[in-house]
């Protein structure tokens, strides 16, 4: 938790019948921080201002800077309760912009193997 500057975690103890303990560790995080927070190297490279991005964009883009690439279906499931379809939007909005790559196969309709990365191309303003 401290490498993490995170509070120490909390411990809490109590007799729940006889001669019976509970024991309650809490761990606490900075989930405020967390779902704004952009890698400061993606920032960077993209030269993306926060300010202009939403919540579902910035959330992608953590989730890219530190897997490499993101699917739609990872997507889905980082931005619920969205859909897949409402997922793939936001993706393919961050590839018009610039932010993302669209790395798939043109010839496959349903690219099992299809990802997004970070764009080395500086997004459009």
């Amino acid at each position: 938790m401290s490498e993490m500057n995170l509070p120490r975690p909390e411990f809490a103890q109590k007799e729940v019948a006889m001669g019976f303990e509970s024991v309650r560790v809490t761990l606490r995080n900075n989930i405020k921080l967390r779902k704004v927070w952009v890698d400061s190297e993606a920032d960077s490279s993209l030269q993306v201002d926060v300010r202009d991005l939403g919540q579902s964009e910035i959330r992608i883009i953590n989730y890219v800077t530190e897997y490499k690439a993101i699917n739609v279906t990872q997507a889905q499931r980082l931005l619920a309760p969205k859909r897949w379809q409402a997922a793939k939007r936001v993706l393919m909005k961050m590839v018009e912009a610039g932010i993302l790559e669209h790395h798939h196969d043109p010839d496959i309709h349903r690219d099992a193997h299809a990802k997004f990365t970070l764009s080395a191309r500086k997004p459009q303003q």
